[in-house]
């Protein structure tokens, strides 16, 4: 992965978990939610 897409991972990702709504469905167990996440930690693991 490019640098810049780990930064747009890294910035979405701290985004969506100070929004109140997301993070109440992510912790509910949203499946949208939980693909969202999954795919900004694949991203952000796989720069490191």
């Amino acid at each position: 992965m490019r640098p810049e897409q780990n930064a747009a991972a890294t910035a979405t990702k701290a985004r969506l978990m100070k929004d109140q709504d997301f993070t109440a469905r992510y912790m509910a167990g949203d499946g949208e939610a939980k693909r969202t996440m999954t795919l900004l930690n694949v991203i952000i693991w796989s720069s490191s």
